[in-house]
This record gives C-alpha cells, sequence and structure tokens, in this order.
C-alpha cells in the first residue's frame, strides 16, 4: 500500500472530487504504484505538515508523497519510496 497524504487542491495536478481524486500528479501515482504492484490510498491533507501526521511511524508501507504544484522534488521522493517498499 501506498499512501499519499496530499492537499488535493492544486489543479490541474490534482483535486478531490466529491467521489474521487483526479488530476495529473494523482495519475501519475496510481500509474507507478500499479507498475510497483501497491494499491494506491489518498489521504487528505491541508498542508505538508499534516501530511506528515498521515504517515503511520514504524511502518514502511505507509508512504506519504508530499504532493504540490512545483515541487521539484516529487518524482525522487516517490521514487525512493517505491524502493525502499521493495526492498
Amino acid at each position: 500500500m501506498l499512501v499519499v497524504a496530499s492537499a488535493l487542491n492544486s489543479e490541474p495536478y490534482e483535486q478531490a472530487t466529491s467521489t474521487s481524486q483526479i488530476g495529473f500528479t494523482v495519475e501519475l501515482l496510481r500509474l507507478m504504484g500499479e507498475r510497483a504492484g501497491l494499491d494506491v490510498q489518498f489521504v487528505k491533507a491541508v498542508n505538508h505538515k499534516d501530511a506528515d501526521q498521515n504517515i503511520t511511524p514504524g511502518r514502511p508501507e505507509d508512504v506519504a508523497a508530499k504532493v504540490a504544484a512545483g515541487n521539484e522534488t516529487l518524482l525522487t521522493t516517490v521514487n525512493e519510496a517505491l524502493a525502499a517498499l521493495r526492498a
């Protein structure tokens, strides 16, 4: 399980609808999870500090990819998380 904590408020990259999460970043993370054989779960975070609180300490399968428009480290963060989960 890859847990993604995000504010989901940065259109067109990510946003929440009444029934799901949509956007470029959402689809990218779902594809990465699919290729890694992981289910992707999105949890709502108001900001990056909230994202940290959505991670269960000591559980490597609970990984938050802090998603924000203009975040240059997004891909690196997710790739490192997926590599750690596979190890």
